[in-house]
Order: C-alpha cells, then sequence, then structure tokens
C-alpha cells in the first residue's frame, strides 16, 4: 500500500520501473516460501517427534528475520520509487540489499531446522547480495533494486527446480 502511495505522489517513468521493480521484489520471497516450503514444512512438523518444539523453533523464532527482511524490503521499495536515479545514500544501499539477505538468512534457517539442511540457492543468493554491496555505492538506487530483484528471482527459480527434483511427500 505504501509502495503505491509513494508511486501516486511521485508518477515518473523511472518510478514506474521501480513500481515495477518493488512487485518483482516481493514475487520472489512469496515464490520462494509459498512455492512449497510453507505446506511441506507443516507436514514435516506435523509428523516430527516433538512438533511443538520444531514449530515453535521454525514458525516463530526464524520468521522473524523472513519478517524484518520483508519490512526492510518495504522501506527499500519506498526509497527507490521516490528517488530512483542519481546518488544512492549508503542507508538506501543497505535497505535495497539487506532486506532480501535477511529474508532469504531467515528462510534458510527455516529450512534448516525442518529439513536439516541449508539450501545452496540460498547461501548463493546471500553472497550475490552481499558482491552487489561492492557495486553499491556508485549505482543508481533502482539498478541496484533490479540486481537485489533479479538476485532473489533467482534464488526461487533454483529453489523450485531443486524441489522438482525431489521426491514428493505422501
Amino acid at each position: 500500500m505504501v509502495t503505491g502511495a509513494t508511486f501516486a505522489a511521485h508518477p515518473s517513468p523511472e518510478a514506474g520501473t521501480a513500481l515495477l521493480t518493488a512487485f518483482g521484489a516481493s514475487v520472489g520471497p512469496w515464490w520462494t516460501y509459498f512455492g512449497s516450503s510453507a505446506e511441506a514444512g507443516s507436514r514435516v512438523i506435523a509428523a516430527s517427534d516433538d512438533p511443538g518444539r520444531l514449530a515453535r523453533s521454525a514458525y516463530t523464532f526464524l520468521h522473524l528475520p523472513m519478517v524484518a527482511g520483508i519490512v526492510v524490503s518495504a522501506v527499500a521499495d519506498e526509497l527507490v520509487i521516490h528517488h530512483p536515479g542519481g546518488h544512492m545514500a549508503p542507508g538506501t544501499a543497505t535497505a535495497i540489499l539487506g532486506g532480501p539477505a535477511l529474508f532469504l538468512i531467515g528462510h534458510a534457517l527455516f529450512r534448516r531446522a525442518v529439513w536439516g539442511r541449508v539450501p545452496r540457492s540460498h547461501l548463493a543468493g546471500v553472497l550475490v547480495l552481499a558482491a552487489l554491496g561492492a557495486i553499491a555505492p556508485p549505482a543508481p538506487p533502482l539498478a541496484l533494486a533490479a540486481c537485489a530483484t533479479a538476485t532473489v528471482a533467482g534464488v526461487a527459480v533454483w529453489a523450485a527446480v531443486v524441489r522438482s527434483g525431489e521426491p514428493q511427500a505422501a
């Protein structure tokens, strides 16, 4: 809602592109989480020896960094829509890259708690986001946001391809 309101207050072709980038930045985490891990995770937890402990860890504590990542990403979306070009403040770059990184770290920890392993896709995504930090200072906010969105989309696609090759639970 804030993203749309920010665009309405500052309409321009660049802000429109930033709005589309923000939409993509929302789809990537959604697809990563709801693609299969949310539902499959609840099945694994229900079948575990101690479902209360596992659910408390997975759905309470480990969701905090995911939610924080989504909130930070929303702040970044608003900043990018408001100022898509030009000089980028360090806080803007931190929000643009930190939001997706927090989400991916949280989701990787969630998957580790539930399935006992951290997906390589998530580790690679966090490393790419960290590497993007090196190019952040001279890059316009919109370009950095597009790179961050592409990174999370790449993680979502990679994770979906890996999941399609895994045996399905009964």
